[in-house]
């Protein structure tokens, strides 16, 4: 019986790691299409000298920035359902539980991924690039980048 709880277990933990590696990857996944997405813009800004191009850039960034928060806050809490199973008596049923329940939710909020190094570092310096290039285009400095 005893063997039986312990694979149980090891069974729900694997599970939790797996749903964390998904959100993880997730994370990841938003990093790289906001690259991608304002490389893009800013080849179309160079075409179409157009400065709402910065601008959109800009709020697609944040729209990104806040997925890849939300995507985060989400492995946070199954990084911590991972460790309160973790600490469960070995004598115990594991729970099975993959729904993180209104505690585990309520301590860790989206501003926790919104400030994380991972993506205030590379989404507040791309936004702020992208802001100050659409004002700076837009009061008529567009000869920065080939316009009259």
């Amino acid at each position: 019986m005893v063997d039986r709880l312990a694979d149980d277990r090891i069974r729900h933990l694997e599970l939790l790691q797996a749903a964390i590696s998904r959100m993880a990857s997730a994370s990841a996944t938003m990093k790289n299409l906001c690259l991608i997405v304002v490389a893009g813009a800013l080849a179309f800004l160079a075409t179409s000298k157009e400065p709402a191009v910065a601008l959109f850039a800009a709020i697609l960034a944040t729209a990104f920035w806040f997925l890849d928060a939300r995507y985060l806050q989400q492995e946070k809490w199954f990084r911590d359902m991972y460790d309160a199973e973790r600490v469960e008596h070995a004598n115990e049923p594991a729970s099975f539980r993959m729904t993180p329940d209104a505690s585990v939710r309520a301590a860790t909020r989206l501003s926790y991924g919104i400030k994380s190094w991972s993506t205030w570092g590379l989404y507040g310096p791309l936004v702020f690039f992208l802001l100050v290039l659409w004002a700076f285009l837009e009061w008529g400095h567009s000869s920065w980048i080939g316009g009259a």
